[in-house]
């Protein structure tokens, strides 16, 4: 099921199997969320999703902003920029949280590349694993933090989409509730179902698309628009009423690219 709204999504389950998710401490009973909580100007969807996350601390009794996107430089070289410390009143500890939403395609069992090929699950998790959790601790993150960190949680939420055409596994790493979808070369998209598109500044609250009377497509249109745009597109399929399923419907350049991708990780 393809979460709606902001809320929803808040909700949903990790994409990550570790760290802790950061979500767990967070009141998210509420279905209204606050107004956007960020100082970014720009429209990506990561930026979008962290501030949505943030508006929730913000209005956390229990916790507190301290910093964001705390960037740690050396001799004029950025080494990384820690995504928020956050500080938890009961127990009075400063914890860092990372935050991360993104929806990847599975090619191979451990190749799981996103709309941008070069992005891909296991360097996301990795980097995160390896470089921003241990990035806190580093000589030069210490002087720069309000105290010292005692716990780092993830909040991740995003989507794996399996191969419509062939059978895989779940990647190495994934939480074992994830939210699931199915992608199909454009090709190869069953004709059967009804349409709709999820344009990417709605990934987050795809509620709006509802709000008036939406826009239904045959399978023949998706196909013709895909190859029309030349990459990736999101489309829901109606499920249960008010539930929908995601589905990825990609162009032969984006599998071209995958692989290659993939050929090139495999030699490395």
């Amino acid at each position: 099921m393809f979460p709606l709204t902001p809320a929803a999504w808040l909700s949903a389950p990790p994409l990550f199997a570790k760290p802790l998710d950061a979500g767990t401490w967070l009141n998210l009973t509420n279905t209204t969320l606050p107004e956007a909580h960020g100082p970014h100007k720009d429209n990506r969807l990561g930026r979008q999703f962290e501030d949505m996350v943030m508006a929730q601390v913000a209005a956390d009794p229990d916790l507190s902003i301290a910093v964001r996107n705390l960037a740690i430089r050396a001799a004029g070289r950025t080494l990384g920029e820690l995504d928020a410390i956050i500080y938890h009143r009961p127990s009075q500890q400063w914890w860092h949280w990372e935050l991360t939403f993104k929806h990847y395609l599975g090619v191979a069992s451990e190749f799981w590349p996103g709309s941008n090929p070069r992005d891909h699950f296991h360097r996301k998790y990795q980097h995160g694993l390896q470089h921003q959790f241990p990035l806190a601790y580093h000589p030069l993150s210490l002087p720069l933090l309000p105290g010292p960190i005692t716990a780092q949680h993830l909040f991740s939420r995003g989507i794996l989409y399996y191969p419509g055409h062939y059978s895989l596994m779940p990647p190495t790493g994934a939480h074992p509730q994830h939210l699931r979808g199915v992608w199909w070369p454009a090709e190869q998209l069953p004709h059967r179902q009804k349409y709709l598109v999820v344009p990417k500044q709605h990934w987050l609250n795809a509620q709006v698309l509802f709000e008036q009377q939406p826009a239904w497509h045959s399978a023949g249109a998706i196909i013709q628009h895909v190859h029309a745009v030349n990459c990736p597109l999101l489309v829901l399929t109606p499920q249960a009423p008010g539930s929908y399923s995601p589905t990825f419907v990609v162009p032969n350049n984006w599998i071209s690219h995958a692989q290659n991708e993939y050929s090139e990780k495999a030699g490395q």
